[in-house]
């Protein structure tokens, strides 16, 4: 098994918890064993002039492609280099049978722009600029909710939920 989108996958996530990204990288790992595609995971990355940028995708069933994450060093960096890597992502992510490229940010308040509903506003505006530069357009908004410490949550009969 292929293995060479490690490194690029563990620099993009370089500033985050170290014990996280190894569990992502399992993840990973076991996505592309199960996967029918030979190279579930694509990466780009490119060195040069004091500048590094790299990004990665996740090809995932269903003709789903998956942005991983883009990164860029230094972060004052002009993002076209970075801008170009993606669009170069998502072409090989459609040229390997990917339907459709998706992104998943956050919303939160940015001064990314004055209307959420019509940019990506996300705790790193930088990337979510690029996504936008690289042909994204922002097509949901998403609330999730998650439980972690099931026993300590107070149950409710579905009488008291109002949902009869």
């Amino acid at each position: 098994m292929n293995m060479d989108w490690m490194e690029c996958v563990r620099w993009c996530h370089a500033a985050e918890d170290e014990t996280a990204v190894d569990a992502y990288l399992e993840t990973l790992v076991d996505l592309t064993q199960r996967s029918k595609y030979a190279s579930p995971i694509l990466t780009r990355m490119r060195d040069g002039a004091g500048v590094r940028a790299a990004g990665y995708v996740v090809l995932y069933p269903g003709a789903l492609a998956s942005v991983g994450n883009l990164r860029v060093d230094p972060r004052d960096s002009d993002c076209e280099l970075l801008i170009n890597l993606a669009k170069e992502l998502f072409d090989e992510a459609f040229h390997q049978g990917a339907e459709m490229v998706q992104a998943i940010s956050s919303l939160i308040a940015s001064s990314v722009s004055s209307d959420p509903a019509t940019a990506f506003v996300s705790p790193d505006p930088h990337r979510d600029l690029v996504l936008q530069a690289s042909g994204m357009n922002p097509i949901a908004k998403l609330v999730q909710m998650e439980c972690f410490a099931l026993e300590t949550i107070p149950r409710l009969a579905v009488s008291d939920t109002g949902l009869e």
